[in-house]
């Protein structure tokens, strides 16, 4: 304050001071309006009225020189005072000294003569007031602060509630919701069950006056009970009769006026009508189409192209060859003069499409006697080489192909194979291994028919066949190692999802857009099917005469071994049988001990010989272990070739030994046919495994072949009846 004009503080007034802090309000601006003017005027009066200046503070007094300034106060400001004391307030004044300053300033607004540099000078009792003042509004504010915490509190505490009884309306809500439609279902069901009891009480009550009618006393009374009863029933029957009729015509009715209908639209849709009719024409018609019957309707149907070519207009073309076939080809030119065909172009590319559809059914037309010769020329062979050769002549034939083959799918060897002509004009087998699985890394050099096997789709390569990663050299192409495109398309046994063949035409020379692959893939199965059954023919007249032969000789060994009196005897009548029937190298009998027990290895001691006879040596395997085991608990037969063994539960020390080229055989024998029938002993027996290059019975067990497993089972039959002999030897 040292530096306000006016204002100047001697040595002797530091010490009053220092004790004071003082605070000035803003400077105002020169320019003083009429207002503040006024409000100076009134505060003067005012206090120059009321002796404000007897009731102030009294402050020490000034010495002589100082400037009054320093002693005058205002009056607005006794009650809120704008100096306080520093080492009265202290630290905690800093906060609320901006508050002190606004309420100065407000006080202060009133009166404008107050300098820039207005002070006063407090003594210790109005520090005291103004401290007692800060601390009680301290109080009040933190109680204030507490309520405001408290209210926070319990404001939060009611959002959470109301959020709590939201949520349960909501779920009370959808429980409601639930019980409601629950109600209108049991409604309905109740409304269900309500109207069957009705019926059963009415077909109750009729039953009652039947039994009545029936269980009369008196003959006549009964007689005529059951003659009105009848009667009744008569017209029940006469009057459902009459509703049966009724609800048929009437059905009948809809169905006409439906065509009649359909057909207006239809006409419409192709332009071919002059008029839409009205109500009236429609009921003529439909009683018309009612009175002729349904058999005279001819339907309009969408036309299918045969000629996959890349129309700009294809509904155009298309609803241009569907008109010509609903309209018998009689109105060509309407529908290409009508509003539909606006341009030439639509015009060309109609009268093209024609062209074109004409010329492939014309092809096909003349496609059907080639493939009735064809068909009629496979039939007729009587031997399976044959078949092949015929098969491959004549789908070269008809799809113009270089070449074509027949594959023939053998699962329990997982391979495919064909015969053809090979050099020196000597029929030759061509055998292809079946890939693991369809992944593409599996397909790698498999073959295009390996592919179509595994994957039982068709698999059409139109260009670049020996780029592909599945070619195979010796398999898809010729001796030239060259192939421009391959067909292959699998045929599975009826009602079975198992691939059967695979039929293969290479390097057809046929235009893909006249004759799209589906019809070289519905020729090649018509012929393959056909070839399929021929071939099942030719397996079917050599088996049965092989079989014929099986039989004799089981015959024939029966009646040498009947009747048979010692194990020694029964075992080398199973030896003898299977050498008899399958050419069996090697063969064993193990007995099963009970549910679950041990195995026990019967064998012939041919170096036992005496006035007994032969003996029987027994060997005891601990568990049901390797196939013999398999077998006798999950009671089914097993067949596996000797390169398949290791993954199998071949056990060396209890199964048979196989070498190459050789298939193991493991039969169980059990006791009884249902379900809960036991094992009682299993039959295992090495056959050879010849190289399949017919269809032609070679001599050998095949599993999948039902008349060598009925042979095989009355052999078993015989053993099963005979096995007490091994307990009567024990004894």
């Amino acid at each position: 304050c040292s530096s306000a004009p006016g204002l100047s503080v001697t040595c002797s007034e530091w010490p009053l001071l220092h004790k004071a802090v003082v605070l000035t309000t803003p400077r105002r601006s020169k320019r003083v309006s009429r207002q503040g003017v006024r409000g100076k005027e009134t505060a003067n009066k005012r206090l120059a009225s009321a002796g404000t200046t007897d009731r102030l503070p009294k402050s020490p007094v000034a010495p002589a020189g100082t400037n009054p300034g320093l002693t005058q106060l205002h009056a607005g400001n006794v009650e809120r005072p704008l100096f306080l004391s520093a080492p009265q307030c202290g630290q905690s004044a800093k906060a609320e000294g901006p508050q002190l300053l606004r309420q100065g300033h407000q006080g202060c607004a009133g009166d404008r003569d107050v300098s820039p540099c207005a002070a006063g000078v407090f003594d210790d009792e109005d520090a005291a007031v103004v401290q007692s003042e800060l601390a009680r509004l301290r109080r009040r504010l933190c109680l204030q602060a507490a309520e405001l915490q408290e209210a926070c509190g319990q404001l939060d505490h009611t959002r959470r509630a109301l959020r709590r009884v939201q949520a349960s309306h909501m779920e009370l809500s959808q429980q409601h919701s639930n019980l409601e439609r629950l109600e209108r279902t049991s409604g309905s069901e109740l409304l269900e069950e309500r109207r069957k009891n009705e019926e059963l009480s009415k077909q109750l009550k009729a039953m009652r006056q039947n039994l009545r009618s029936l269980s009369g006393d008196d003959g006549a009374q009964s007689a005529c009970a059951l003659q009105k009863r009848c009667s009744k029933l008569e017209q029940q029957n006469t009057q459902l009769s009459v509703q049966s009729r009724l609800l048929r015509r009437q059905k009948l009715w809809a169905e006409a006026k439906a065509r009649v209908l359909q057909s207006e639209v239809t006409s419409v849709y192709l332009g071919t009508n002059s008029q839409v009719k009205d109500a009236l024409e429609i009921e003529e018609a439909t009683d018309r189409q009612f009175s002729e019957g349904a058999s005279r309707n001819e339907d309009a149907r969408v036309y299918r192209l045969t000629v996959s070519l890349n129309y700009k207009h294809r509904e155009a073309v298309i609803d241009f060859l569907t008109h010509i076939t609903h309209t018998r080809g009689k109105d060509a030119h309407g529908f290409l003069s009508g509003s539909r065909v606006f341009n030439e172009a639509i015009r060309n590319e109609c009268l093209a499409g024609l062209g074109c559809e004409y010329y492939s059914l014309w092809k096909s037309s003349r496609l059907i006697p080639q493939i009735l010769r064809a068909v009629e020329g496979i039939v007729f062979f009587k031997h399976h080489a044959n078949v092949f050769e015929g098969f491959a002549a004549e789908s070269a034939a008809l799809l113009s192909c270089s070449h074509s083959k027949l594959w023939l799918v053998d699962h329990f060897r997982q391979s495919m194979w064909t015969c053809e002509r090979g050099a020196g004009d000597v029929s030759q087998t061509k055998t292809l291994a079946l890939p693991g699985s369809n992944t593409p890394s599996d397909l790698v050099g498999a073959g295009f028919a390996a592919s179509a096997c595994v994957s039982r789709q068709v698999v059409n390569i139109r260009k670049g066949a020996s780029c592909d990663p599945r070619f195979s050299r010796d398999a898809d192409a010729f001796s030239d190692g060259s192939v421009a495109n391959s067909l292959c398309v699998p045929i599975c046994q009826r009602g079975k999802e198992q691939v059967r063949a695979v039929l293969q035409a290479m390097d057809c020379k046929h235009d893909p857009h006249l004759f799209p692959p589906q019809v070289h893939v519905r020729i090649l199965r018509l012929l393959g099917r056909v070839s399929m059954e021929v071939i099942d023919v030719c397996e079917a007249t050599t088996a049965k005469a092989a079989n014929d032969k099986r039989k004799d000789a089981l015959l024939q060994l029966f009646s040498e071994q009947v009747p048979c009196s010692s194990p020694a005897q029964l075992l080398q009548a199973l030896e003898q049988g299977l050498q008899a029937l399958f050419h069996a190298r090697m063969s064993s009998l193990h007995l099963v001990a009970g549910a679950g027990g041990p195995l026990v290895l019967v064998l012939v001691d041919h170096g036992s010989l005496s006035h007994h006879g032969l003996r029987v040596t027994r060997i005891q395997r601990e568990g049901l272990r390797g196939l013999v085991g398999h077998a006798a608990k999950r009671l089914n037969h097993a067949s596996w070739p000797a390169l398949q063994l290791r993954e199998t539960p071949h056990d060396p020390s209890i199964d048979l030994p196989a070498h190459d080229d050789t298939i193991l055989h493991t039969v169980p024998i059990c006791e009884g046919i249902s379900s809960s029938s036991s094992c009682v002993a299993v039959c295992q027996f090495v056959c050879t495994e010849r190289e399949r290059t017919a269809i032609a019975d070679d001599g050998t067990f095949h599993q999948e072949n039902h008349l060598h497993f009925g042979l095989l089972n009355m052999l078993l039959t015989f053993v099963r009846k005979h096995l007490p002999l091994f307990e009567t030897e024990r004894v």
